[in-house]
């Protein structure tokens, strides 16, 4: 029978909320007695329709395709998918952002984010060339606050990279 299995899986865009984060526990510690990381998550409408909408359409699929059985997975808090991202925002206030538009810290000099922390939101999948892009935008940052784009491969003046 293990020769006609099938999983279908639902990967969407997960809603951008401040209230989702990861921070410090303030009560539990590790073995050295330091914080250890907190996950605060909750679904947001946006998720909990687009699954209510998909999963009838992914049981039609699988009768379609002769299937007679058919079991839904409770969803899991926080979800498991591998690309969950957006722990660090970015804006120009720092009382509502980690880090500013070049991937900067605010509050602690010359520490840089350079990878999928600094999305807003993700669909689930893979993001390496997108996560790409955003590591070349802050290299080209640190070389050149003010104007980063002139600094990435194939504008004028800027670097190539090979």
């Amino acid at each position: 029978m293990r020769d006609r299995l099938l999983s279908l899986g639902l990967y969407a865009e997960d809603a951008p909320q401040s209230t989702n984060r990861v921070d410090l526990d303030p009560e539990l510690v590790d073995v050295d007695g330091l914080p250890v990381a907190r996950v605060t998550y909750r679904y947001h409408e946006f998720e909990l329709s687009a699954r209510a909408h998909y999963l009838p359409k992914m049981i039609e699929v699988l009768e379609a395709a002769g299937g007679r059985y058919g079991i839904v997975s409770p969803p899991d808090v926080p979800p498991t998918s591998r690309h969950i991202m957006g722990t660090l925002r970015f804006g120009a206030d720092s009382r509502t952002s980690v880090c500013n538009r070049s991937g900067r810290f605010h509050d602690i000099g010359n520490l840089y984010a350079a990878d999928g922390a600094l999305f807003p939101t993700s669909s689930g999948y893979n993001p390496i060339l997108t996560i790409s892009a955003v590591g070349a935008w802050v290299g080209a940052s640190m070389l050149d606050a003010e104007r980063p784009a002139s600094r990435l491969p194939g504008q004028r003046g800027g670097v190539s990279i090979c």
